[in-house]
């Protein structure tokens, strides 16, 4: 029993002077987002956590990986960047491998620094395709627009040159030109007023 004492006083009093990393300064630490502009969706290792501005308490670990999305603009990714948490070198000077080989364990050792990101996140940039579909959208609107008024008449009589250009501007070949046709009537009914039709048909015709 002489011989034992000594032994468990000793691992006693290593636990008790183990200022470890693990108990001082825990398994999280606090990290705040900012984004440019704000209400940006964070996630961090793929989880969704809130909208900045955003104070939040993350798990301390040696890859950490943040997203930040919002509809109309470029995701944004970026690693947390760490560092040695000092209480390590403590908790290994005073409790010596055992209570380090826990920081290690927990990831305790590791602290974020900085803990404060600033994300700007930049406009989506329109494809190539996006431009031209927004161009032929255009050219549709405004031959709607400039002739309105004889674009009714020919509805009405169901037939006309300025309906046949609509037909062609629209991609709408011969056997389709009735259904075409009765479709038209019915979007001009509901929608007399010049700018509302015009955006009722490249809602049927264009987008749809």
């Amino acid at each position: 029993m002489l011989r034992i004492a000594p032994a468990l006083s000793l691992i006693a009093m290593a636990s008790t002077l183990s200022a470890c990393a693990t108990i001082v300064d825990g398994t999280t630490q606090p990290v705040t987002f900012n984004s440019e502009p704000n209400r940006a969706k964070i996630l961090i290792n793929g989880v969704p956590v809130g909208l900045t501005p955003l104070t939040i308490p993350v798990k301390r670990a040696k890859h950490t990986l943040i997203v930040a999305k919002k509809d109309g603009y470029e995701e944004q990714q970026l690693p947390l960047q760490t560092k040695m948490n000092s209480y390590f070198w403590g908790n290994f000077i005073c409790g010596g491998f055992l209570g380090s080989t826990i920081d290690y364990a927990s990831d305790a050792m590791v602290e974020y620094s900085p803990n404060m990101y600033y994300i700007s996140l930049e406009p989506l940039r329109k494809s190539e395709a996006d431009t031209n579909r927004l161009g032929y959208e255009k050219k549709v609107r405004m031959f709607i627009l400039v002739n309105h008024a004889r674009l009714t008449q020919d509805l009405a009589q169901g037939k006309g040159e300025y309906l046949s250009s609509l037909y062609l501007l629209l991609a709408v070949r011969e056997p389709q030109h009735l259904e075409t046709l009765r479709r038209l009537r019915i979007v001009s009914a509901s929608h007399q007023d010049p700018p509302a039709f015009a955006e009722a048909v490249v809602n049927a015709f264009v987008r749809g």
